[in-house]
């Protein structure tokens, strides 16, 4: 886990959205999307958080946090498993300061939050999930512009915040 600061010359290398899920129920089952479109300031389409007024509307967590899992608990994790609504590859999310605006096909996405892995996390990854997520739980988005977005869409930072995702204090140790 990397700890340095963000150049703003040098932003992270693009990433990839490898998955959009959405619940439409608080505890329901992920449903997957090829593609959706999105509205400012409201959630994943069809999602039980598209709703204005929500204040952590959009989740992600990166793709590589659920492989770590997967291996470090010795099972399969089915996709959408992780209750967080965008899946994205090979883009440090939980590096990201505050304030971070990413581009994703036609939309743009505000960092406002980290998305600390809970309790839930046992039943839904498996036993020992939440230790082995630590710091790596995701992040809380909110949508600044819409626009047509697709699994596969190259996923950039546009905006680079400046404002920790962790104040110095929380940040969890290891991984």
């Amino acid at each position: 886990m990397s700890d340095r600061a963000f150049d703003s010359l040098s932003p992270p290398m693009p990433g990839t959205l490898e998955a959009i899920h959405v619940f439409r129920e608080r505890r329901g089952p992920p449903i997957l999307l090829a593609e959706a479109v999105f509205v400012a300031g409201r959630g994943v389409p069809t999602d039980q958080r598209d709703r204005p007024g929500v204040p952590r509307p959009v989740s992600a967590i990166r793709a590589e946090t659920i492989d770590h899992v997967a291996r470090a608990l010795g099972i399969a994790i089915a996709p959408g498993s992780s209750r967080r609504n965008l899946t994205i590859r090979a883009l440090d999310l939980d590096t990201l300061p505050r304030g971070t605006v990413l581009s994703i096909g036609e939309a743009r996405f505000e960092v406002i939050a980290p998305c600390d892995a809970c309790v839930r996390m046992e039943s839904a990854l498996g036993p020992g999930a939440p230790a082995h997520m630590q710091g790596r739980g995701g992040i809380a988005l909110t949508i600044v512009q819409g626009g047509r977005v697709a699994c596969g869409d190259v996923v950039e930072v546009a905006v680079l915040g400046t404002v920790p995702l962790y104040e110095p204090r929380e940040r969890p140790r290891g991984w």
